[in-house]
């Protein structure tokens, strides 16, 4: 396919197939928070409350949206990868609406992260992997 011809998703142009985040009856803060976090590439994060002030919104607000994230398996076009979400401190926060550091849906979050090449000790984000967190600036011309 040609690089404009067959694009169906405005927001991420390069997405040729029909977006499964355009196409879903999802609220328009959904679809906002899920097209600027499918942009977040492996090797990278944002914390909770970068992705707010992105938005114009409250790091709760994305949390929920996260929390209900029904995009996040190889098979969605684009998948949106919510695992690279932390928190500010630079801990892992929750995922799968789970916060506690020994349940199954956070060491799933933590080998999904270090998969990809960040690292961390004690379940925080190391020093000299703090250039990988993107910060509002550079989200806010994701959200466009």
């Amino acid at each position: 396919m040609s690089s404009v011809e067959g694009t169906k998703c405005k927001v991420l142009p390069h997405v040729f197939s029909p977006c499964c985040i355009c196409e879903s009856s999802l609220s328009e803060f959904q679809k906002r928070v899920y097209h600027t976090i499918a942009q977040i590439e492996k090797g990278q994060v944002t914390t909770y409350g970068d992705l707010a002030k992105a938005l114009d919104s409250a790091p709760r607000a994305v949390g929920q949206a996260l929390k209900r994230n029904p995009f996040n398996s190889e098979t969605y076009i684009p998948r949106v990868p919510c695992h690279r979400v932390i928190s500010k401190n630079c801990t892992l926060g929750g995922f799968s609406g789970k916060k506690d550091h020994h349940s199954e849906e956070i060491k799933k979050k933590l080998a999904l992260l270090e998969a990809e090449g960040l690292e961390f000790q004690n379940f925080k984000l190391t020093e000299s992997m703090r250039n990988r967190v993107l910060t509002w600036q550079k989200l806010k011309n994701c959200t466009k």
